[in-house]
Order: structure tokens, then C-alpha cells, then sequence
């Protein structure tokens, strides 16, 4: 609560059950944690040190040639988050609603990273532009994401927000003016939001594909010749 304004301020990527508090109070870290958790949003970072232009430009080719293959312009102006880091690039959020129902899982980190993979092999096929700067490491399970209208302590910024007509009418020089203090913009409630059944599709299947690949064989007979572990 109260986060505004606060320097390097984070909340969790993935939403976890009370198990989860359990877990650390037992252990003293979140090292380890098997349980399941779900999410809220589908986050995306496109980050290049020195070079915020380009984080900038690659994103610009996500969003025309990735997410509007699957969403009109008005809804991702009304719903989709866009955020300057403060520092060395871009976030985006795409809300899980447009998924339907996600269920609670141990491996919805990966489910996600993939799905993520996803849209941006299809940006690129669409484009002709390979995609150097979508930070493909941030999918461990307890990850942190800067909190918006907070400090970066690294560049004295802000995290802002930027509706996505902003986004493309502003360069990265003024995207930084701004930046030099909170700013608010407003989007549409998620009630809004209509369940997308391409990209809902695609993250069913990411899931389909890891059931297969988890389903443990028939149990089988021992083979006729068996070791003698004594002699080994």
C-alpha cells in the first residue's frame, strides 16, 4: 500500500496461495517453492542498456506484428499496460483475462514464458525483424516486477505508464522527460475485456504439450537380464 513515489518498490510476477506464506515462515526463503500459483497478467520485458531507442523500436514491432494479429487497437489501448522502466527499457502486461480461466499450476512460469515465445516467433515471422531485446529470463517462478509511478534508483525515473497512442507518438527522449515524475493514466475495468480465443488456443496447447511430455510410462516388466550390483 502506498507504494507511489517509494524507490525500487516490487511486487510479485505470479499470485500465490497462503501455502506459499506458510512455506517461507518454515524455510526463511522462497527457494524451493513446488506448490502451485497462478496469474494476472502477462508480462513482457524489452530491455538494452544503452540503447533505449531500440528496446523501444522492438516493442513498436511486437505490438503491430504480435499482439494486433490477436487484438484490435482499442483494446489494447483500453487494457494493455505499457511502462517505461525508468532505466534501460520497456514493460508490457497483457491481462490473463483474454486467456479465460488460468488454473492454478506448479509450472504456469514456463507456461508462460513459452506462450510468450509464441507470440514473439509470430511478430517476427510477421515483421522480417529478429527480436534482440525481450529479456526471456524473467520467468522464474518468484520474480519481481517494479511497481509503477516507483523510483529507479539507477536512474533517478520513474516507472510510468503510457496508453499505447502515446507509446508511438513520443521518442524515447521524451518518453524519459516524462519520466521525471508519476504520471497516471486510465484504463477500461478488466469486466471489459472479451476472452480471446487464438491467443486462448495457443496457451491451452502450451499446456496440452507439457502434459504430454509428463505423463510417466506404463509401468514394465524387469528385462530377463538384471545386474548384479554386487560385482559391479
Amino acid at each position: 500500500k502506498n507504494y507511489e513515489g517509494k524507490t525500487d518498490a516490487f511486487i510479485s510476477a505470479f499470485r500465490f496461495p497462503a501455502e506459499f506464506k506458510e512455506y517461507f515462515k518454515s524455510f526463511k526463503t522462497i527457494s524451493g517453492y513446488g506448490g502451485k500459483f497462478t496469474f494476472e497478467t502477462i508480462l513482457l520485458d524489452f530491455d538494452c542498456t544503452g540503447d533505449i531507442p531500440k528496446a523501444k523500436h522492438e516493442l513498436e514491432n511486437f505490438l503491430q506484428y504480435g499482439l494486433q494479429e490477436f487484438l484490435d487497437f482499442e483494446e489494447i489501448e483500453n487494457h494493455v499496460k505499457i511502462a517505461f522502466s525508468g532505466n534501460k527499457g520497456f514493460s508490457l502486461g497483457i491481462p490473463a483475462v483474454f486467456l479465460g480461466t488460468i488454473n492454478p499450476n506448479t509450472d504456469n512460469n514456463e507456461h508462460v514464458k513459452k506462450f510468450v515465445k509464441r507470440l514473439t516467433e509470430i511478430a517476427s515471422d510477421t515483421s522480417g525483424m529478429e527480436f534482440q531485446t525481450v529479456d526471456f529470463a524473467i520467468y522464474d517462478k518468484v520474480r519481481l516486477f517494479r511497481l509503477p509511478n516507483t523510483i529507479n534508483s539507477k536512474s533517478g525515473l520513474y516507472k510510468i505508464p503510457l496508453l499505447y497512442s502515446e507509446f508511438f507518438n513520443m521518442d524515447a527522449e521524451q518518453i524519459k522527460e516524462l519520466a521525471k515524475e508519476p504520471r497516471t493514466v486510465q484504463y477500461k475495468p478488466m469486466s471489459y475485456i472479451k476472452v480471446n480465443e487464438p491467443m486462448r488456443d495457443i496457451f491451452n496447447s502450451i499446456i496440452q504439450d507439457a502434459n504430454i511430455k509428463t505423463i510417466k510410462p506404463a509401468m514394465q516388466e524387469p528385462a530377463e537380464s538384471v545386474i548384479n550390483f554386487s560385482a559391479v
